[in-house]
């Protein structure tokens, strides 16, 4: 088989590596009865897999290029690949945490917190495992405060105008390119 091909064929195979690296990582965690960070677990997994993945490359294909150029590039071509896709598998990842934690700060915003249906509670339950929820967003809000994105008023907080007010007209935006209504306002009126 062509080494270009076979150099392919491990980068391509390289995501599933670092997912079952993480499975792996997140399992010992659990039974060890330490904490988990996720994004920091998922970080660690992909930058981890360098290794086993450039020694694949190198046995199944670098190897056999010819001239030590073509093996340097091949290597430089693994490493930069791998990583690429590494980062773009943390992205997925954070952005699903992310997703999971405003959903819960929605439900908590709408007033969900004592009629939360069954979703809801297990999402609680979720978030509970990394962190006690009222804290973890009593530690977001003084954060977004530092920043200068929100300002708090009578308990209340209000968007200052900065990049989440901005970010938030253009998803506004956006789901009215896509026919969606707004669900807070809609859950306010129903």
């Amino acid at each position: 088989m062509d080494p270009r091909l076979s150099l392919i064929l491990v980068l391509l195979a390289s995501p599933l590596l670092v997912f079952a690296i993480n499975i792996a990582v997140h399992r010992v965690y659990r039974r060890l009865g330490r904490p988990i960070v996720p994004q920091r677990t998922v970080l660690f997994c992909a930058l981890w897999a360098n290794v086993p993945v450039l020694a694949a490359a190198w046995l199944l294909a670098v190897c056999r290029m010819e001239g030590g150029m073509e093996q340097a590039l091949g290597m430089a071509f693994a490493l930069c690949l791998h990583n690429v896709l590494g980062c773009f598998y943390y992205q997925c990842f954070a952005l699903s945490e992310n997703s999971l934690h405003i959903h819960a700060l929605v439900k908590v915003h709408l007033g969900a917190g004592a009629e939360m249906d069954a979703e809801a509670d297990a999402e609680r339950r979720a978030m509970d495992a990394h962190a006690e929820t009222g804290e973890a967003m009593a530690v977001r809000l003084v954060r977004l405060v530092e920043l200068g994105q929100i300002r708090e008023e009578n308990g209340r907080y209000y968007a200052t105008g900065g990049v989440f007010l901005v970010v938030a007209r253009l998803f506004d935006f956006w789901r009215a390119l896509l026919g969606c209504g707004d669900p807070l306002s809609r859950r306010r009126r129903g």
